[in-house]
C-alpha cells in the first residue's frame, strides 16, 4: 500500500483565511482604518486636468505666465480674468510685443482645452 500523501490545497489553513480570519490572522476587518491618500496625488482624472488639483508640467507653465497658482484648482473665470488683465496691456495694438500676446493666448488655450473641446465639437 502506497504511503498517504497530504494534497497542497489541504496542507496549511493558518496563513490565509482558516480559523484565523485573514491573510494575516488579525482582527478582521473591524479594527482597520480606510487607506489614506497621500497629499498631493489625486484619485480622479478630474483632479489632473490643466484647471484641476493637480495639472501637468504643461498647465503649470500656462498658470506662470498668466501669473495664476502652480497648484490648486481654477475656476474658468480666474484664467479669463488673468488673460484679460494681460491681453489689455500687452496687446499689439496698444503698442505691446505680438510675442507676449501669443504666449499669453496659448497658455489661455491650455487651461481652458476642455471648455473649449465642447465648444467646438
Amino acid at each position: 500500500m502506497a504511503p498517504l500523501v497530504e494534497s497542497p490545497s489541504v496542507a496549511k489553513t493558518s496563513g490565509f483565511g482558516g480559523a484565523s480570519g485573514g491573510f494575516g490572522g488579525g482582527t478582521g476587518s473591524a479594527g482597520k482604518k480606510a487607506a489614506k491618500r497621500k497629499p498631493g496625488k489625486a484619485n480622479h482624472r478630474r483632479e489632473q486636468c490643466p484647471m484641476g488639483r493637480d495639472p501637468d508640467i504643461e498647465a503649470i507653465k500656462a498658470r506662470q505666465s498668466l501669473g495664476l497658482p502652480l497648484t490648486g484648482r481654477l475656476t474658468e473665470q480666474q484664467v479669463k480674468r488673468a488673460h484679460k488683465l494681460l491681453a489689455v496691456k500687452h496687446h499689439p495694438d496698444k503698442g505691446g510685443d505680438p510675442e507676449m500676446m501669443t504666449r499669453y493666448n496659448n497658455a489661455r488655450d491650455v487651461l481652458l482645452e476642455p471648455e473649449m473641446e465642447a465648444i467646438v465639437g
